[in-house]
């Protein structure tokens, strides 16, 4: 118990712009006790965003690190976490749209770092169409409020891209907007990867979370 011990009232930064805190601050300080510092005011889509604007480049991994050693800089802590997730074909028969997700603890005085990991089924619904009521009964289908919507003009690529659709009106004025932009007329959707935007994604990250609690609950059987 000595090396949960030492994280008693510690503050640890954690660097997120999309709501992550909600998530893994309770699992880690319920179990650790330690004081989750939510760190803002830096963009973390420079790491890479999942609506298109910027490539990660580098591994899911290694951009969980950069995160939660920003968050470490900005907050002035020695202790950080980040997470970051990433969206593929399931690992096993490729068939099923996958979601992993990483949750990262750097302690910089032991030279310390614990990877929690989750994952799971993940929906990559979309749609390209140029019919409102489609549109409206795909968004219904997706579970739209809690799931929020991406719209852009013609199609995936499309750089004029719309985000943060979670109510009705927004997501019709988006709808209107983008098919008037459009050449085609017809308007691509698809679902918001963002975490905050994302339900199954939060799940997720949660649940990374106590896996990365579970991993600091295992000390070395060599020195604890």
């Amino acid at each position: 118990m000595a090396a949960l011990a030492r994280y008693d009232g510690r503050a640890v930064a954690l660097l997120t712009q999309h709501g992550k805190q909600a998530v893994i601050a309770p699992v880690l300080e319920a179990g650790l006790g330690c004081r989750v510092r939510h760190v803002s005011g830096f963009d973390t889509d420079r790491f890479g965003s999942f609506t298109g604007e910027t490539a990660r480049a580098c591994s899911q991994l290694e951009a969980a690190r950069r995160k939660a050693r920003k968050g470490m800089e900005l907050a002035g802590t020695t202790l950080g976490i980040a997470s970051e997730g990433s969206f593929g074909p399931d690992p096993v028969a490729g068939l099923i749209p996958w979601n992993i997700e990483l949750v990262v603890w750097l302690d910089d005085e032991l030279g310390l770092e614990v990877v929690g990991m989750a994952q799971g089924a993940a929906s990559s619904a979309h749609l390209q169409s140029g019919d409102w009521a489609a549109v409206a009964a795909f968004a219904e289908r997706e579970g739209f409020g809690q799931q929020q919507l991406v719209l852009r003009p013609d199609g995936a690529h499309d750089p004029r891209v719309r985000k943060g659709l979670g109510d009705w009106a927004a997501l019709r004025a988006a709808f209107d907007a983008a098919q008037a932009e459009s050449a085609s007329g017809q308007v691509w959707v698809e679902l918001d990867l963002r975490a905050f935007a994302h339900p199954r994604r939060m799940q997720h990250i949660a649940q990374a979370a106590d896996d990365l609690l579970q991993r600091l609950r295992s000390p070395c059987p060599a020195c604890q």
